[in-house]
């Protein structure tokens, strides 16, 4: 699996995160950015990639904070489409996506 890449305004939000993590006191896991968020974890469409793997069409910066079972946090991006219109109930969906996705275990 290659890593994937984003532009700087992610990568900006993404130099954040483990000091999020670390005032939560849980767990930064990255392997879904990294890895798999070539597609939107909301409308499973596939974003847009360069030649270098940079993802195309990001519309939102987002994380799943993880405090009960798992203990974690997840940032993940999702499209233009989905940014427009999120609601709980999106989040709910994405945070189950990615659980199951990553095989977390409680």
């Amino acid at each position: 699996m290659e890593r994937l890449f984003y532009d700087k305004k992610v990568s900006q939000f993404t130099t954040q995160m483990p000091m999020l993590a670390s005032k939560l006191g849980i767990e930064l896991d990255n392997r879904y950015l990294h890895y798999h968020n070539d597609i939107c974890p909301n409308c499973l469409g596939k974003f847009k990639l360069s030649h270098d793997r940079t993802v195309r069409g990001i519309g939102a910066f987002a994380t799943a904070i993880l405090t009960n079972e798992y203990k974690k946090l997840i940032p993940y991006v999702i499209c233009k489409a989905c940014s427009s219109r999120r609601s709980k109930d999106q989040e709910l969906r994405i945070e189950n996506y990615i659980i199951d996705l990553l095989q977390l275990k409680k």
